[in-house]
């Protein structure tokens, strides 16, 4: 292949352009022509499928039993009897389960789990923790589910964030409790509940931020600035409508009438 055809198939791969692909087995090299295998030493066969010594031995003269653990091992060179691990197992005798991270025959494959997630020893097939998904784990829960598979459904109120392991609530400002629903105390706010409120002359406190709702007759950020002269009520936004009086009360707007004068507007009683 190549612009002037200067360079062999790929591994695996032969014949024309080389689109055909080698079946060789047992390590076996495959020639890029034709595809016929070149068999390692200890192997016979079109394919090199087929073992010199019968199964269970090796050497030159196949009279020595292979050492690997039976069970484990998908085979042993008939040669030098090194063992040739299932999937799962390892070390010289494939009497050892795989290391974490990783999987496959004689565990020489890399899991790509993510998120501390478990990966089978033999197909390499993630199982993730609570709070992920996917396929390799890497996939938080959508909101409002938590747990194994994110299978469960948050139960947090008041717009409560929800820990996608174990469901656990993340209240916003304002609330607390389990989940959630408790609003704060009084003279209390924010995340936790754990601010002071400072509003003056029996304000309430927003349970969220902080700020002083005033009564009638007060003003500023704290709620402890009377209502200027003239003016009275909620927010100091009502004027005063007295005659022949020393202002208004600034919560009732009631006149505070001079000397010879009564009623709201100052007539002489």
């Amino acid at each position: 292949m190549g612009d002037r055809c200067q360079e062999e198939c790929p591994v695996g791969t032969f014949g024309f352009q080389c689109m055909e692909k080698c079946n060789c087995e047992n390590r076996a090299k495959c020639y890029h022509v034709n595809g016929a295998c070149l068999c390692d030493l200890g192997f016979k066969g079109i394919h090199c499928q087929e073992r010199i010594c019968p199964e269970g031995y090796y050497g030159l003269k196949c009279n020595k039993q292979c050492p690997c653990h039976a069970t484990n091992t998908v085979s042993c060179h008939p040669l030098s009897g090194e063992c040739n691990c299932k999937a799962g197992w390892a070390g010289l005798y494939c009497n050892e389960t795989c290391a974490p991270g990783f999987y496959g025959e004689s565990c020489h494959l890399v899991c790509h789990c993510q998120n501390g997630a478990d990966c089978d020893s033999i197909t390499g097939k993630c199982t993730c923790g609570p709070g992920y998904m996917g396929e390799i784990c890497s996939v938080t829960c959508p909101p409002g589910s938590y747990g194994v598979n994110c299978s469960l459904a948050c139960n947090c109120k008041n717009d409560g964030t929800c820990s996608p392991g174990d469901g656990s609530c993340f209240c916003r400002e304002g609330w607390q409790g389990t989940d959630c629903s408790i609003p704060c105390p009084s003279n209390t706010w924010g995340l936790n509940c754990n601010q002071t409120c400072y509003c003056a002359n029996g304000a309430a406190c927003d349970p969220v931020d902080g700020s002083c709702f005033c009564g009638p007759g007060w003003q500023g950020e704290i709620c402890d600035q009377p209502c200027p002269d003239g003016t009275y009520g909620l927010n100091c936004t009502e004027r005063c409508d007295c005659d022949h009086a020393d202002g208004c009360d600034p919560l009732t707007g009631y006149c505070c009438c001079l000397a010879g004068w009564t009623d709201k507007t100052g007539f002489e009683g």
